[in-house]
């Protein structure tokens, strides 16, 4: 919470997170507030956990290689296995948002 710079009436306001002003001592609406972000942030965690488990699932893929080349018709002569860059962005993705 960052102090504004209004004294009003003889009265230290401060910036409210969840919107509007609080008296300097009204730590309970202070608190409910920060409680509502909380509230909000974890709902939008768990909202992108589901999204990033159906990615996971999801029958999809690029049909591209990560050297460029169509996964179809991939070569032998390559000196590596065909990898779908679809596959592979996502297991890096997956990696460093669950840390």
């Amino acid at each position: 919470m960052k102090r504004h710079s209004i004294d009003w009436q003889g009265r230290d306001l401060f910036e409210d997170p969840a919107g509007g002003w609080v008296e300097n001592g009204d730590a309970r609406a202070v608190t409910d507030g920060l409680q509502a972000l909380l509230n909000e942030r974890d709902e939008k965690l768990a909202r992108y956990a589901e999204f990033l488990a159906w990615c996971e699932s999801a029958p999809v893929g690029s049909g591209v290689c990560c050297c460029g080349d169509d996964m179809e018709s991939h070569g032998h002569y390559a000196d590596h296995g065909a990898v779908d860059e679809w596959d592979h962005s996502l297991g890096n993705w997956a990696k460093e948002l669950r840390g």
